[in-house]
């Protein structure tokens, strides 16, 4: 049986560290948000939005998520293939850019705890972020 992590885990404030890690994943071109924003609207102003996404984040942790950033939209693309293969579509998710480093800093989050605690192998392959394995 797998045990949950401790909320202290997951409830620490977010740190300026975690912040800058995640910011410099996603890449610049690629990323928008349901509103058309693109991701170097966030990237280019640089240590001038850091704080104030530090402070949203960590208000996030104490008071729960923002409708308007809580909700995405899946959109179905052909990659390659056979037009009438379900398997030949890629779904992903189109959400606010502000979700996607938050969520991205609470899965390195989780990633860490399973590994630290020897939990990663007891997860269904189906489970595990493809990025951790």
């Amino acid at each position: 049986m797998i045990v949950p992590p401790p909320s202290h885990t997951l409830n620490t404030n977010i740190t300026l560290v975690e912040l800058l890690q995640a910011l410099k994943k996603p890449q610049r071109n690629k990323v928008v948000s349901l509103d058309g924003m693109k991701i170097k609207f966030i990237l280019d102003p640089g240590k001038l939005l850091h704080m104030p996404l530090l402070i949203a984040f960590n208000y996030f942790l104490v008071e729960g998520f923002l409708k308007a950033l809580s909700t995405g939209m899946v959109h179905v693309f052909f990659k390659r293939g056979h037009a009438f293969e379900f398997d030949d579509y890629k779904g992903i998710m189109v959400g606010p850019i502000p979700t996607k480093f938050f969520t991205m800093i609470f899965d390195k989050r989780l990633h860490e705890w399973t590994e630290q605690h020897g939990l990663r192998d007891m997860l269904p392959s189906s489970q595990l972020n493809p990025r951790w394995v």
